[in-house]
């Protein structure tokens, strides 16, 4: 039996949300083949669309990368709810969406790669928790927002069962 480690964990974990379909469904399989009006498609009682949860998750995802290589992210949003706007909706950006989706995905997997252990027990810029207790409570937001994506799909019918 092998050891181990927090970063092996992470890195797991990582692949498990966003490509290996295991007992979840992972982000890149909740997002296959949808088009960009099913994207938009509001449920009935309200709610968000795939492509606001899409946009929320690239914020977040992107603001991460960015802290991981120590780059400014940007101005920050005003708050959550700035997150899920939108501003264009045709079916190119649509698909930069998930393009940029994808990106970010595969270079916060890279960069983590770069680490080790020390890494994930330093402390964040911001002083407020170690880097590994960041990834991992940064994980199961995308794995929580797979699965609201696979909900919404189940409801309009474009899920397979």
């Amino acid at each position: 039996m092998t050891n181990t480690n927090m970063l092996d964990l992470l890195l797991l974990q990582k692949k498990d949300i966003w490509e290996h379909e295991d007992w979840i469904v992972p982000l890149s399989v909740a997002l296959e083949g949808l088009t960009s009006e099913q994207a938009l498609w509001i449920p009935p009682g309200g709610g968000n669309s795939i492509w606001q949860l899409v946009h929320h998750i690239n914020y977040y995802n992107h603001e991460l990368l960015c802290r991981m290589q120590n780059i400014d992210p940007g101005p920050r949003a005003e708050n959550n709810d700035r997150t899920f706007e939108l501003s264009n909706k045709d079916d190119n950006q649509w698909q930069q969406a998930l393009q940029e989706t994808r990106r970010l995905a595969t270079a916060i997997e890279i960069e983590l790669t770069k680490w080790d252990e020390v890494k994930l027990q330093e402390m964040r810029p911001a002083g407020d928790q170690t880097w590994g207790q960041a990834i991992a409570r940064w994980l199961p937001h995308d794995a929580y927002h797979a699965g609201q994506i696979v909900l919404i799909r189940r409801l309009q019918g474009s899920w397979r069962i």
